[in-house]
């Protein structure tokens, strides 16, 4: 998710919570008129009262003892129902009793009266009470529906504040991503620039010091000497600008890529090989290559690119003799580079990494560009690379195999010896 979309997201759930907010405020005021609506049923006791009193206010009188306090508790019970919630809900019929009610208990009554004043007052608590009944079924189900809604709502509430801290992490950790990137990119276009500028002066001088030599040269053996080590200097100069570009694909995820074509390996070894001598005059080269030619389908470019990093990294760090061994299967076909040396196997993952360096390599000219470069090439070709110790001796080698990843054909095969 972009952080455009994280930051999108993250306004609408606020605003879902403040639409949230505002249901939540009104719930809470209907559940407060539904607690109105409780006390109003809970009212329906004092029409019974009224009743219970009355009769009290009968048999006090038959009894010839009438108290006045029996008679204002009469007159207290009929206040209060006509003063309850559940009065306005009654028939008009229903209030003009009770207020009649009312008004004669101001005068005196007969014993008989107050009797036959409860008797017409059953009927209203009658009527009270259902009212009440059905105001509490309506409030039970208003209140369970408000208490679902609640629930519902605090659990939306709570998984919306999850997922907008979620989106802000998210937001958080792809903005310090991008700016991640940006440093890096802003660290590698500065490093890159110095490899350019340090790896091609060498060479580049080497080519223009040549060139003029052999234009200077007296005669043919001079000028084809100079001619041949302007050779070596151009291919190194356009090996370290094919490490750079592949260098920059890597770095932006695009891929080095592959173009095949049907190429002799063999060929390519004694090239490369050739290159390596120029460049490195002061070390021993040698060879064991089939006799006859080795034809399959892969990028020479980019094979003959690798197969060179893998001879200068052991010009460089080996010691003594460099040898190139070139070795057909009936599945792949196997490129080595054999030196003295010595290589811990837990630092391999870290060789094929790019800029990697060994302490003890410090000093030795090189960026640790090679190795990575040939582990990608390999790759590309649907192969491998890697080292391996062999009576004492150091191998790092390139493995292809003879049919492409996509189902192509395999190359022609190993012809001759």
């Amino acid at each position: 998710m972009s952080s455009r979309i994280a930051l999108w997201v993250s306004w609408l759930l606020l605003a879902l919570l403040a639409a949230y907010g505002i249901f939540g405020l009104s719930t809470l005021s209907r559940v407060h008129r539904a607690i109105l609506e409780a006390e109003r049923a809970d009212t329906a006791y004092q029409y019974s009262q009224v009743i219970r009193t009355l009769y009290r206010a009968a048999v006090s009188c038959y009894q010839g003892r009438l108290d006045r306090t029996i008679l204002e508790e009469v007159r207290q019970r009929v206040v209060l129902a006509i003063g309850s919630l559940t009065f306005a809900d009654l028939s008009e019929d229903s209030r003009a009793r009770l207020k009649e009610l009312l008004s004669v208990l101001d005068r005196d009554l007969r014993c008989s009266d107050y009797a036959a004043w409860a008797e017409r007052v059953f009927p209203v608590q009658v009527e009270a009470v259902e009212r009440s009944n059905w105001l509490r079924a309506e409030i039970k189900a208003q209140l369970r529906g408000y208490q679902r809604s609640l629930l519902l709502g605090l659990g939306l509430l709570f998984f919306a504040a999850a997922l907008i801290l979620y989106l802000l992490e998210r937001l958080r950790l792809a903005q310090a991503a991008e700016i991640q990137a940006l440093e890096n990119e802003s660290r590698f276009k500065s490093r890159l620039l110095g490899l350019v500028a340090h790896e091609l002066r060498t060479p580049l001088a080497a080519v223009a010091g040549f060139a003029e030599l052999a234009a200077r040269a007296q005669d043919e053996a001079s000028r084809e000497r100079h001619l041949r080590s302007l050779s070596v200097a151009s291919e190194r100069m356009r090996a370290a600008l094919a490490t750079f570009l592949d260098l920059h694909r890597l770095e932006t995820g695009a891929g080095i890529g592959a173009e095949p074509e049907p190429t002799d390996l063999v060929a390519v070894a004694r090239e490369v090989l050739e290159v390596a001598r120029g460049a490195h005059p002061g070390v021993t080269f040698s060879s064991a290559l089939p006799e006859g030619s080795i034809v399959v389908k892969v990028d020479r470019n980019r094979i003959a690119h690798a197969v060179l990093n893998l001879l200068e990294n052991a010009a460089k760090y080996g010691d003594g003799e460099v040898v190139l061994r070139l070795q057909a299967g009936e599945q792949s076909v196997r490129f080595e580079v054999e030196s003295v040396g010595r290589l811990d196997p837990e630092v391999a993952d870290r060789l094929f990494a790019p800029f990697a360096r060994l302490p003890e390599h410090k000093g030795v000219e090189g960026w640790g560009l090679g190795l990575s470069l040939v582990r990608e090439v390999a790759a590309a070709h649907g192969g491998r690379a890697g080292f391996e110790t062999r009576q004492g001796r150091l191998i790092f080698f390139v493995e292809l195999p003879k049919a492409l990843r996509d189902g192509s054909p395999p190359g022609e095969g190993a012809r001759g010896g």
